[in-house]
């Protein structure tokens, strides 16, 4: 008799074990957004690039800090998403051997640099955006009339300096540029339903700025009552330039980069909408303006917040 009890002790607790194991049910990593809800993004970006000219090594660093407001203006029968994007917040500090320049949207200074003055119309300006539930942009509007204001504040007279100013605002914030960096933050869902330790893959092509391949893998680590934790790891090249794009612009700089990236990213369980995390990212190789060679090395690291604390201005 004590052995059957012992017995059906030693089952119940090995079935107790293997529930307490096991990765729980399959969930669907989507946007579930509300009509007329608002969602907030707020990206502290700290960096540190180094890079060597001439034998002499330059240190450059900054911090950028954009805030986004994403009002849900309707969903369609595929359940896209029509939304209304709204820059609450821009900040901007720099510090090179040259000197120093800063701008913050919610403590303007009385004059502002040259530089930074095109950047103080994101705070009044929206985009029109269509996402998907997987957080694909599918459309956006609004941008040209975004670049049409920030050049109207370029105040650099005619030149290569003006000229390269203007490059930068449109790298950075036309529509395709837009669509890159929104996608590059919050398309992370995967395709099919996953559970605790699945992992999934997906590779951007970034053509902004400096163009880059990142192949990252993500992690679902956590599940909470009320938030999915992803854990992520990339890697990242330079994308080489082809030959025709050297022959049409022989002095626009060409990467060979490489290096990885680390972090979580945090979201709401019950919109899937992202609240919180950090990414650490270290690249290095030369960038060649010129026919000239120079060493780089590009340390970053990117806090995300969805609170609206200093966003509802």
């Amino acid at each position: 008799m004590q052995s059957r009890i012992a017995r059906w002790l030693l089952t119940v607790v090995g079935i107790g074990l293997l529930f307490s194991c096991s990765p729980g049910p399959n969930i669907n990593l989507e946007l579930n957004l509300q009509k007329g809800g608002v969602y907030f993004n707020r990206y502290t970006t700290e960096q540190t690039i180094e890079q060597t000219i001439q034998g002499q090594s330059h240190s450059i660093e900054q911090s950028i800090v954009l805030g986004q407001e994403f009002i849900v203006d309707d969903i369609d029968s595929l359940g896209n998403y029509a939304i209304t994007m709204r820059f609450t917040e821009i900040g901007f500090k720099q510090t090179t051997p040259m000197g120093s320049m800063e701008y913050d949207s919610n403590n303007p200074p009385e004059t502002i640099s040259p530089s930074l003055a095109p950047f103080a119309e994101l705070t009044s300006s929206t985009l029109h955006l269509l996402i998907s539930r997987h957080a694909r942009i599918l459309d956006i509007t609004g941008g040209e009339e975004l670049l049409q204001k920030m050049f109207t504040r370029v105040t650099i007279p005619p030149g290569p300096m003006r000229d390269e100013l203007e490059k930068t605002i449109r790298q950075q914030f036309s529509a395709s540029a837009m669509a890159e960096q929104l996608e590059a933050n919050l398309a992370l869902y995967p395709q099919d339903p996953v559970r605790i330790g699945n992992t999934w893959k997906r590779t951007l092509n970034l053509l902004q700025g400096m163009p880059l391949t990142v192949k990252t893998t993500y992690k679902l680590a956590k599940i909470q009552a009320s938030s999915l934790t992803i854990e992520l790891t990339a890697d990242i090249r330079s994308v080489t330039a082809t030959a025709d794009s050297a022959e049409q612009n022989p002095l626009s700089p060409s990467y060979s980069i490489a290096g990885t990236l680390t972090g979580t990213q945090i979201l709401d369980r019950d919109s899937g909408w992202l609240t919180g995390g950090e990414i650490r990212q270290s690249l290095t190789g030369d960038v060649t303006v010129s026919g000239m060679i120079l060493p780089l090395s590009i340390e970053s690291k990117v806090v995300f917040d969805s609170s609206s604390d200093r966003q509802t201005k």
